[in-house]
């Protein structure tokens, strides 16, 4: 089959495809990251399941029906196809085919969008770090659904399998701290995926707040939180009496420290000449970081301490 329009392609094989798939609606060009010259093959789509698909649920139905690629159509149908007969042509050819729709038309051809090749992946996020006894949400990524999985806590625990399944979360408890290392291995057809990712499980905090049985008026009252394992705890300081604001409470701060009242943090001069990483290192040794000062009544409060 030859084309008659556009004058360029007149008389030109039909994009260089057997007369066999001539018949069908959609085509594009999907570029060949196989071939060196910048060559790119001509998809010839085979099927098509009405729907409004997103890639990843067209990618889905193209893998369960052993197709190499996929595509959405105009109205977001799924397009796939085996594309049995690789269509090698130019990158000139498949540009005039594959930019311009009325070339397309013109041939008998409506053009795909988004066209992909087919495959199997999955992956594992990154676990946010979870306490002891606390359930821990895991969850993996899969270009196909449904799946079958198989889950390994890396604690020792029986595996928890789930066959032909689109839920991608499960729930698991860790009885000690530490670092496990979580592996799924995911079965999609005759493919298999192993992926693999840690989570760090951490002590639940324990916290214990001592207070001075009696205090006097117009004195400081000194408060002391007592944290027994945990990391991260962010503490917000309030004294209250019923329920309303009675005073500001102050994070306790040493002598050789300055308390900037406004921001309610302490800042400490580190006499010595650091580079940003070595000043940064060595205010996280002794728990705090680099300060930024940002204000100019913080500014004027530092440049009096230093000498």
């Amino acid at each position: 089959m030859l084309c008659v329009q556009p004058p360029d392609l007149r008389h030109q094989p039909l994009l260089n495809v057997s007369l066999l798939t001539c018949g069908l609606n959609y085509a594009a060009c999907l570029e060949d990251s196989d071939h060196s010259g910048g060559g790119s093959e001509l998809v010839i789509f085979s099927s098509s399941t009405p729907g409004n698909f997103s890639r990843e649920e067209c990618n889905s139905v193209c893998y369960g029906a052993s197709q190499r690629y996929g595509g959405l159509g105009a109205r977001r149908e799924c397009l796939c196809s085996t594309n049995y007969e690789p269509n090698r042509i130019s990158e000139a050819q498949c540009s005039a085919a594959c930019t311009k729709p009325h070339v397309m038309k013109e041939c008998g051809w409506t053009l795909a969008h988004d066209v992909f090749a087919v495959d199997f992946a999955a992956s594992l996020p990154r676990f946010p770090p979870v306490s002891v006894h606390s359930s821990a949400h895991l969850s993996i990524l899969s270009s196909v659904t449904p799946v079958t999985l198989s889950w390994d806590f890396g604690d020792l625990s029986p595996r928890v399998n789930a066959t032909e399944t689109v839920d991608m979360t499960t729930r698991h408890k860790y009885a000690v701290p530490g670092r496990y290392p979580v592996s799924v291995t995911a079965w999609a057809g005759p493919k298999e995926v192993c992926v693999r990712r840690e989570v760090r499980v951490t002590l639940p905090p324990r916290l214990e707040l001592h207070c001075p049985p009696l205090t006097v008026a117009n004195q400081s009252l000194g408060v002391r939180l007592v944290s027994w394992g945990g990391e991260g705890v962010a503490v917000d300081w309030r004294i209250t009496k019923d329920g309303q604001e009675a005073a500001r409470a102050t994070p306790f701060c040493p002598r050789d420290a300055v308390f900037h009242a406004d921001s309610s943090q302490c800042f400490q001069l580190v006499p010595g000449e650091f580079s940003w990483s070595e000043a940064r290192r060595q205010c996280s040794s002794t728990g705090g970081d680099l300060a930024v000062v940002r204000t100019d009544a913080l500014r004027r409060l530092l440049a009096c301490r230093v000498t």
